[in-house]
C-alpha cells in the first residue's frame, strides 16, 4: 500500500487490510467493482455511479464533491459514506440481498434510498428524514 493512504476498516469481523493497488485519475465518473476493497477519496464532479458485484465488497466514500451519487449494491457488499467532509447534493442508492449502507453524510437535496428486508442500515437522523420514498 502507498504510504498515507489508509483504508478505514468499518467492521472488526473484516479480516482484509490496506488496499494493494492506489489508482490517481484526474476525473471520474463511474466505479464498478466485484469482490473487491475500494476507497474513494478526494474528489470533486458532478456526477459519479458506483456498482458493486460479487459478494463481500465495500466501498468507501471520503471527502467527495458530488451533484449526484448514484449507487447499486448487493450480496453482502456495503458502502461507506464515511464523515463530514463529503459534501453530495442528491444521492440515488439501491441495495439488496444482505447489503449493508452506512451513511454517515448528510445529502442537500435528498436521498432516495430502495432496498429489500435483507439489507442492513446505519443511517443518521438526518438523513432518515432525508429519504424520499
Amino acid at each position: 500500500p502507498l504510504e498515507g493512504r489508509n483504508f478505514r476498516v468499518e467492521d472488526e469481523d473484516d479480516e482484509r487490510h490496506n488496499p494493494q493497488i492506489v489508482v490517481q485519475v484526474p476525473t471520474l465518473t463511474a466505479v464498478s467493482t466485484v469482490n473487491a476493497l475500494c476507497q474513494i477519496q478526494d474528489f470533486k464532479g458532478d456526477i459519479l455511479t458506483l456498482k458493486q458485484g460479487g459478494s463481500g465488497g465495500k466501498i468507501l466514500i471520503e471527502h467527495l464533491k458530488m451533484n449526484q451519487l448514484t449507487a447499486s449494491l448487493s450480496a453482502k457488499n456495503q458502502l461507506v459514506l464515511y464523515g463530514i467532509n463529503n459534501r453530495i447534493d442528491r444521492a440515488n442508492i439501491t441495495a439488496r440481498d444482505t447489503a449493508r449502507v452506512f451513511q454517515y453524510t448528510n445529502f442537500r437535496e435528498g436521498l432516495t434510498l430502495t432496498t429489500d428486508s435483507t439489507v442492513e442500515l446505519h443511517l443518521t437522523g438526518k438523513a432518515l428524514q432525508q429519504v424520499q420514498r
